[in-house]
């Protein structure tokens, strides 16, 4: 078969076999997303190569991100049945699905309490910022949700950053709107940081 010219250059056609079932989930979820089929196995593909997926390198990781979402497909499902429309669009449900992933990630927690630093960080004196390491780390990923909003995407972020925000910020959709300003959230870290 001839090549096509695409927006990135030419492709090429191959031939796939996948079992049934496969096709018809890839089938149901071409619908789902209303794109051919053709679409939903290339979005997917590139989603396998994708940044997004450098911290998996570690299958125990991957595992763990696995987990968290067999908790939240379970947990939206068991509560949508009390409330309407999405559960990360409804406070009761989308609460509950939080609460599952926090039991979720503490039982498989090493033992141990939170404050037993590696001997490299506990000579560190500052303990409320070693504390809150957490809470910045997700408040840095977050903001960069906002930060991947084309009114402020030229302010100083490297091309992979931009990248993360944009691509973050597209898959949350409205979900996305929910989130603070990224200069609320320099606030909240300089108050962890204690500047």
């Amino acid at each position: 078969m001839p090549r096509k010219k695409a927006i990135d250059g030419p492709t090429q056609q191959i031939r796939l076999r996948v079992p049934g079932d496969l096709q018809k989930r890839i089938e149901s979820a071409a619908a789902e997303s209303g794109v051919s089929v053709n679409k939903e196995i290339l979005k997917r593909l590139n989603r396998s190569f994708g940044p997004q997926w450098r911290s998996f390198n570690d299958p125990k990781v991957y595992a763990i991100v696995d987990l968290i979402a067999e908790v939240v497909h379970h947990a939206g499902r068991l509560t949508g049945d009390w409330a309407p429309g999405p559960w990360y669009d409804q406070p009761y449900a989308f609460h509950q699905v939080l609460e599952a992933i926090s039991v979720a990630l503490r039982s498989i927690a090493p033992d141990g309490k939170p404050d037993d630093f590696p001997p490299t960080l506990s000579r560190s004196s500052d303990r409320a910022l070693l504390m809150g390491m957490g809470k910045l780390a997700a408040e840095s990923v977050v903001g960069l949700v906002d930060l991947g909003h084309e009114r402020v995407v030229g302010t100083g972020l490297s091309k992979e950053e931009r990248e993360l925000g944009a691509r973050l910020r597209t898959g949350l959709g409205h979900i996305a709107e929910r989130i603070p300003n990224s200069a609320s959230l320099e606030k909240t870290s300089k108050q962890v940081r204690g500047k």
